[in-house]
């Protein structure tokens, strides 16, 4: 594999995988159905500008007490966050890329507050030379937007060229590092350590399918 200067990952589905569906996580914090405030949680989330996340709770209960939604909002991201489980072999796999003389870089779309929250619950913070989520406020620019690509290499002072992003999203992870100039690699996770490893996959710009992998 070529020497990179910068190598990031996504974290949900990359990194780690959910034990719980997100949906029934929402019904145990809120008690109301996902489905039934589809709309307004996501669009909330999913809003191109710095955001913790405490918007989207403003957004479905629009008459809540302020003190309220802040309690919601700290009980709905640990609740989430314990319900996570790093894959086999995370924390060796990037401490090795490190040792290399790498920098790791961490891009996970969300808001700012909910996905620190779980950075720090995974335990893997000083895995990376830098950590951020895509409303923070040095971001605000969610994947797959070549702007976030963009901002993240000027941040950590790199040239694309010399980044590689890996992630289990085609459009977010694969497709919206490349339209930014990075090298990417699509993977799908697992913890069968009979699966390739990443010094085994090829960098290619033209992949169909995930390549399946194991960080163990």
């Amino acid at each position: 594999m070529k020497k990179y200067k910068l190598i990031g990952f996504d974290m949900d589905g990359t990194l780690c995988h959910s034990v719980i569906s997100f949906d029934e996580i929402f019904e145990q914090a809120f008690g109301i159905k996902k489905s039934t405030v589809e709309g307004v949680w996501m669009g909330a989330l999913q809003a191109e500008e710095a955001r913790t996340g405490i918007e989207a709770i403003r957004a479905i209960f629009p008459d809540l007490a302020e003190v309220r939604v802040e309690e919601y909002l700290h009980e709905f991201s640990h609740l989430w966050a314990r319900n996570l489980k790093l894959f086999r072999g995370v924390v060796a796999m990037l401490d090795g890329l490190r040792a290399s003389g790498v920098k790791l870089t961490l891009i996970t779309n969300g808001p700012s507050v909910m996905q620190h929250v779980v950075i720090d619950y995974l335990g893997i913070r000083d895995c990376f030379d830098m950590a951020f989520t895509t409303g923070d406020e040095v971001l605000g620019i969610n994947k797959p937007n070549r702007a976030c690509f963009d901002r993240v290499a000027q941040l950590m002072d790199v040239e694309a060229e010399d980044c590689l992003f890996i992630g289990d999203g085609e459009v977010n992870d694969y497709r919206g590092a490349q339209s930014a100039g990075w090298d990417a690699l699509w993977v799908k996770v697992s913890d069968d350590q009979n699966q390739p490893k990443l010094s085994d996959l090829a960098v290619s710009g033209d992949q169909e399918s995930p390549y399946m992998v194991s960080w163990s």
